[in-house]
């Protein structure tokens, strides 16, 4: 991620981190085109670790951009970032892993508790929510794995 202009401001407790975006260009997610075209600009409010128990609050601006490919059917389309920062997103990865992980031991409300503690305040309905995105896998063994030889050599 290219970032252009970084202003950092301390204020009420918060550590904020004014960024915007330095990217020649952005690929459209559908057809996968380069564009340069801007259509226009937009703010994400992203939350980050906090940094000495401050919290990080990161505003960075935005594009939206055009898709030039007249086939496509996605018209307007904004900016991607790095893998750290997913599409609708408003914290981090690693924030989100950490929230997640806490969750995942504690539950909801004892996590939003702790959550406090750590400098990194959300609800427990978060936290669920984290935990419900949070991919499960399935650690069940498939009958078909079982070979026939297998099962009559048992017998």
């Amino acid at each position: 991620m290219k970032l252009g202009e970084v202003k950092i401001n301390f204020l009420e407790g918060k550590v904020l981190v004014n960024a915007s975006s330095l990217q020649k260009y952005s690929r459209c997610p559908l057809c996968k085109k380069r564009s340069k075209s801007i259509h226009s600009y937009y703010q994400r409010q992203l939350a980050d670790l906090p940094v000495s128990m401050y919290q990080v609050k990161i505003k960075l601006r935005s594009r939206r951009c055009m898709c030039r490919n007249h086939v496509c059917p996605r018209k307007i389309f904004t900016e991607r970032f790095c893998s750290e920062l997913s599409t609708y997103s408003r914290r981090l990865q690693r924030s989100r892993d950490l929230l997640t992980k806490i969750g995942l031991e504690l539950g909801g409300v004892k996590a939003a508790m702790v959550s406090r503690w750590v400098g990194s305040c959300v609800s427990a309905a978060t936290v669920i929510r984290m935990i419900k995105s949070f991919p499960v896998v399935d650690s069940r063994i498939p009958a078909k794995l079982w070979a026939e030889d297998d099962l009559q050599t048992a017998s």
